[in-house]
């Protein structure tokens, strides 16, 4: 989306806003851009409307592992979640109010908070104990309410998960002969050939679907003044395997926070981890077994691999890439089969 596109939609947006919700007043407040798009905040004035909402302008028109577009998907999955988290007490969903198929946007409610983003940059190795507590207690907090919506969205269904985990190894083989990783590119082979082996030893007996958040990382992460968990950028939601987004979570803050040891220790990420976990099972209890290890360790690893793979990236180019070539290279080595 270009200047003139984005200037275009916004200005659409507006006119529709003020059309429909007979909007007394609109007041422009923010700007924000992220990977996948450009989000206005304003203030509004009528009664049946948010205070504050945002605006978000798709710059992508389809989503990496979805059929519908990204405001499609977005807003499906925000009246949804509204409904299985209606009694949920520590969970916050922003309203959606509008959706704008003909420019790819949402309007959306504005909700407050601090992302799980910037708490692990505010404390560290040297913070005090209180201070790690906090953060540990809000790790908890957020696998807890994971697993409360996947426990009351899960399905048993061997298929689907099985589906999607072969046409994610078939799009990474395909990748790897147009990698930038060049001769790295035999670790991500081998890690294939891991998961293959782990593959093959899986019954898939007790396999099922829920919502999967898709993009479940620290900055699409909230914590409100009252300690509720806001959850933000649906935009790859879709029922698929729960291992897909605890995998995710627990890897990118192997990844994300563990490249410079000066910040956090790796015994004390795996501790955030463990929480995170820990909470998550108190609602949604597994059964621990070796096939639900091997399940989350395969798509552990394949979330590894997602990471050098990512969009627009054509080297490794900082300390964070070559740390998380490291862990794939550490993590096939340590597999459990």
């Amino acid at each position: 989306m270009n200047y003139q596109d984005k200037t275009a939609a916004i200005k659409y947006v507006l006119e529709r806003l003020k059309n429909q919700l007979a909007l007394e007043k609109l007041c422009y407040q923010s700007f924000f851009e992220s990977r996948t798009s450009y989000l206005y905040k304003f203030k509004s004035c009528p009664v049946d409307t948010p205070k504050e909402i945002i605006i978000k302008l798709y710059k992508i028109s389809k989503s990496m592992d979805i059929d519908a577009s990204p405001s499609e998907n977005e807003s499906i999955f925000l009246e949804q979640l509204s409904q299985y988290c209606f009694n949920i007490p520590d969970i916050v969903i922003p309203r959606l109010v509008m959706y704008l198929p003909e420019v790819n946007a949402i309007v959306m409610e504005c909700v407050h908070g601090i992302s799980l983003q910037k708490l692990m940059s505010l404390c560290g190795r040297f913070s005090s104990k209180n201070e790690k507590e906090r953060l540990e207690c809000f790790f908890t907090k957020v696998g807890r309410v994971i697993g409360l919506i996947q426990a009351r969205t899960y399905k048993p269904n061997m298929d689907k998960p099985k589906v999607y985990l072969n046409a994610k190894l078939e799009k990474i083989k395909n990748q790897i002969d147009y990698s930038y990783l060049g001769p790295l590119q035999k670790y991500v082979r081998r890690a294939l050939k891991c998961i293959e082996d782990g593959i093959s030893v899986l019954s898939w007996k007790n396999c099922g679907i829920a919502w999967t958040h898709g993009d479940l990382v620290h900055d699409n992460v909230l914590i409100t003044n009252r300690h509720k968990v806001v959850l933000l950028d649906f935009v790859e939601s879709r029922f698929d395997s729960p291992y897909h987004d605890i995998s995710r979570f627990t890897v990118r803050t192997l990844i994300d926070y563990g490249y410079n040891p000066f910040r956090y220790t790796t015994n004390y990420l795996h501790k955030l981890n463990h929480m995170f976990l820990n909470g998550y099972l108190s609602s949604f209890p597994h059964k621990i077994s070796d096939e639900t290890l091997h399940f989350y360790y395969i798509f552990q690893i394949i979330q590894f691999i997602s990471f050098l793979y990512k969009l627009n990236i054509f080297s490794l180019t900082s300390s964070r890439d070559w740390y998380a070539l490291f862990l794939l290279k550490k993590y096939v080595q340590e597999r459990p089969w």
